[in-house]
């Protein structure tokens, strides 16, 4: 946990300004591990890591920051990750859910 930013890192010494990650890691504390935290520490993580989460990542990324996002009241937000989590993850003909993104 970094005191100073609020936020919890993937590992010792990570760097929150210049890493990029795969998936929601620390997001996961949220849910579904339920870790506790205060509501400022949890919409610091979900912040701090949106826009370090490569856009190739998993399906499941997009989903658990929405939820963290509903827990939080930002119900905006939470449509804006939730159709992300979806949307490219679809194929046609038949709209088959897949855990990479079309055309990947």
């Amino acid at each position: 946990f970094d005191n100073a930013t609020q936020n919890h890192l993937e590992y010792e010494d990570f760097d929150l300004k210049n890493s990029t990650i795969k998936q929601a890691d620390v997001v996961l504390l949220g849910f579904p591990l339920m870790w506790p935290m205060t509501d400022q520490v949890r919409r610091n993580d979900l912040l701090a890591y949106e826009p370090l989460t490569r856009a190739d990542g998993p399906a499941m990324t997009w989903s658990m920051h929405s939820i963290g996002f509903i827990e939080l009241g930002d119900f905006d937000k939470a449509q804006q990750l939730f159709e992300r989590s979806y949307q490219t993850y679809v194929r046609p003909p038949f709209n088959v859910w897949t855990e990479a993104q079309s055309g990947v």
